[in-house]
Formats: structure tokens, C-alpha cells, sequence
């Protein structure tokens, strides 16, 4: 909070942002978790780097965080039970307005969620219903909405800097799920094992959703989501690490 008092932010706007932060610190480890559930401490590593980054890139969307961590639990089942038809209707207006923030691929991204969802086991016939409405909701809105995309490149931004953002990411989802492929673990209910597929398909469907908004979007949406990149880019680290200490 000093620090924003410092740079000449009103008390209030000081206290917003300080708070802002610290909720933007949480959402980042609890995506962590989701995004690798089988090892607590992965989490842990990037939330140093988050919170330095916050100072020269300000604060992030917490929509953003909230609705990935949302949809990796439903489709991870952490919880252990079964979405509720309100889960898929909560995530559909999370993902609606996201839209109307400039996330235009926010909804064929929760299409995909939905199909995969209603297809691995234990199946979910519902979400087929849940797909087919936000497949109408996404192509309604591009006719009534149209995307104003800023390619990435176009923003004088050295490509090595896009190149780069998408090689952390893509290879950290597929280093992470190769080397955690024989992991086990028990959801929160303690009933059941989560299955190694939906969690791999959470990791590559908001890897590449980010991927997709930030070379869209441009470095307005990069500002928005850098928690997200970082994320993975820690879990990553933290198996790199981990594949030494063993040897």
C-alpha cells in the first residue's frame, strides 16, 4: 500500500490496489494448484515474480484468474462432485463478460470446455446443452459485437517477445504433463482420484486460450494475464528442479 501512496495515488485508490494485489497473489497460487494439483508447493514459485511484476505492469484481472481457476476445477472435478447446472451457467457469464473486456475467445474457449467435459469420464451429458447455448451466444455476439483485434506484432513489439511468451507457456504444459503423467492425486473430498486426462486437457485448453488472447489482444491483454503466463512458467521451474534434486 506505501508503494502506491508513494507513486501519488489517492488513500483509497492506495487501499483498492493494495487489496487488489494481495487477492491477485491468492487467485495466482490457487490456479497453481489447479493447473498442477498433484504437487503443493509448484504454486509457490512464481508468486515472488507476480508480486514484483506488479509495480511496473500494475494490477492484473482477477476476472480473468477466477474464471480460468473455475473452469479448471470443473473440468480437474476438484471438488470432487459433479457441476451443477449453475457452475455451467456462472461460467458462462463470467465468460460473456469477459467478451465485452476484449477476451473475444473466451467463449469457443468454454465451448470446448463443455464438449470435453460431457465426453471424459465420468461423462456429463448436460454440458452438450451448455456447448450448443455458448456456441449461439458467440456467434450472436460477433454478429451484434465485433472483435476490434490488435495482433500482438502489429504493436511495434519485437516478435521475440510473443515467441517467447508462447514457447514458455507451450512447453511448460507439455513438460509438466509428461513428467507428472504417473501422479496421483485425491480430491478434495477425499473420495476420489482425479482423472490424469481432464487435467491435462484444463492445462492445454487455458494455455491455449492465453496464448491465443495475448497474440489477438496485444500487450493490453499481456497486462491483464501476465499472473497466468508466470504460472505456468513457475509450475515449470519447480519440475525442473525437482527432476535434479532426484538425480
Amino acid at each position: 500500500m506505501a508503494f502506491f501512496i508513494f507513486r501519488g495515488e489517492p488513500f483509497t485508490a492506495s487501499l483498492i490496489s493494495a487489496l487488489s494485489s494481495a487477492v491477485a497473489i491468492f487467485l495466482s497460487w490457487a490456479l497453481g494448484r489447479e493447473l498442477d494439483p498433484a504437487h503443493e508447493w509448484s504454486a509457490f514459485i512464481a508468486l515472488p515474480v507476480i508480486y514484483i511484476a506488479f509495480f511496473p505492469a500494475g494490477r492484473p484481472s482477477l476476472l480473468v484468474l477466477l474464471f480460468i481457476i473455475l473452469c479448471c476445477r470443473l473440468l480437474n472435478r476438484t471438488c470432487g462432485l459433479q457441476p451443477l447446472k449453475s457452475d455451467a451457467l456462472l461460467l458462462f457469464v463470467l465468460a460473456v463478460l469477459l467478451y465485452f473486456n476484449s477476451f473475444y475467445f473466451t467463449l469457443p474457449y468454454l465451448v470446448l470446455l463443455f464438449l470435453i467435459d460431457a465426453l471424459a469420464k465420468p461423462v456429463n451429458r448436460f454440458q452438450y446443452i451448455s456447448a450448443l447455448v455458448s456456441s449461439a451466444a458467440y456467434l450472436m455476439m460477433l454478429i451484434v459485437y465485433r472483435p476490434k483485434l490488435a495482433l500482438f506484432i502489429n504493436q511495434n513489439i519485437p516478435v521475440i517477445y510473443s515467441a517467447t511468451i508462447v514457447t514458455l507457456v507451450v512447453f511448460s504444459v507439455i513438460y509438466v504433463s509428461y513428467i507428472t503423467r504417473h501422479d496421483r492425486v485425491i480430491d478434495d473430498s477425499h473420495k476420489e482420484e482425479l482423472n490424469y486426462y481432464r487435467v491435462n486437457a484444463a492445462r492445454f485448453l487455458a494455455a491455449a486460450w492465453i496464448v491465443i488472447e495475448i497474440l489477438c489482444g496485444g500487450v493490453i491483454i499481456l497486462l491483464q494475464v501476465y499472473p497466468v503466463v508466470l504460472i505456468y512458467g513457475g509450475i515449470m521451474l519447480y519440475h525442473i528442479a525437482a527432476l535434479f534434486r532426484r538425480q
